[in-house]
């Protein structure tokens, strides 16, 4: 009711400061969407285009886990209210809107959408509503904790078995080693060629730098020579010294977890030893306390 309520008033706002063109004609007064023909990849960035008319307002309503980022129209011309979304249309025929997709393989979004005209009729939008993020036929496994600075990271790559499998790294990360034989590396990209390899592991070495993550993006090419995006585990990063539960900052939650490792002496190896002294004792706890509070730099071994 509250959105009915506004659409009139910006209606009636646009008659009144004469802003009214005639409408492009488009079957019965109907819009028409457009979405990706393909699937998209999770947390992926697509684009929605929206044919109508011309005046009037499109309401779309997306689901949930799928986020607007931003139209082609103007700020003021879009309002957002949960997962609907309202463009007020001056004239303008066409136009298009970004969607984030979801985080989850194989999740579906039917977008909701209607064209009120000036004479305040809803339209149905025509054309395409379904938009779907593609399941990954292949997978990566990565390190659940951080890794050390110049550590040298696994990468597991589990595939259907014949094809190929082109792999991203980032600046700083470099290739080392792998299972099988290094068919290409051009840049930060590696290619390897699978004939049955249902698996195998790539080494990369990171980064001397505490706190540097590595996004790895990858694509399996499948016999037909269709691309599936790499799903599972993307982001590796470098442990922080002091960090103790790998959150990406050191703070008091660091000292209390250190102090019961001292107790029971679980993990923190590196990033708990901040004194380098070999040991993670109450000697680290003290001096993480004292970092805490910034009176102290930390120096976990190199």
């Amino acid at each position: 009711m509250k959105m009915r309520k506004n659409l009139e008033i910006a209606m009636a706002v646009v008659l009144l400061l004469g802003v009214v063109t005639l409408p492009v004609s488009i079957g019965d007064g109907s819009a028409m969407r457009n979405l990706p023909a393909e699937c998209v990849g999770t947390d992926d960035v697509f684009t929605v285009g929206i044919t109508s008319p011309g005046t009037g307002a499109v309401v779309e309503t997306l689901c949930d886990g799928w986020f607007y980022v931003f139209s082609s129209l103007p700020a003021d011309q879009v309002s957002v209210d949960g997962n609907t979304i309202t463009f007020m249309l001056l004239g303008n025929p066409e136009f298009t809107y970004e969607v984030q997709a979801s985080d989850t393989e194989g999740a579906s979004c039917t977008i909701a959408g209607v064209f009120t005209d000036i004479d305040q009729v809803d339209h149905a939008i025509g054309g395409d509503l379904e938009v779907t993020v593609c399941s990954a036929i292949a997978s990566r496994d990565l390190p659940d904790e951080c890794v050390v600075p110049d550590a040298e990271v696994q990468v597991t790559i589990t595939s259907p078995g014949m094809g190929a499998v082109t792999e991203t790294i980032c600046d700083g990360w470099t290739y080392v080693g792998s299972s099988i034989p290094l068919f290409d590396q051009t840049g930060n990209d590696l290619t390897f060629v699978l004939a049955g390899d249902t698996t195998f592991i790539y080494t990369i070495k990171a980064p001397n730098i505490e706190g540097a993550c590595c996004d790895i993006t990858g694509i399996f090419k499948d016999m037909g020579e269709v691309e599936h995006i790499i799903g599972g585990e993307s982001k590796v990063c470098v442990c922080i010294c002091g960090d103790v539960n790998s959150d990406g900052i050191v703070d008091m939650d660091d000292v209390i977890l250190l102090l019961e490792h001292v107790g029971n002496q679980r993990g923190y190896a590196w990033a708990g030893d901040v004194n380098c002294d070999g040991e993670v004792n109450v000697g680290d706890v003290i001096l993480l306390l004292n970092h805490v509070g910034d009176s102290y730099e930390l120096g976990c071994c190199e």
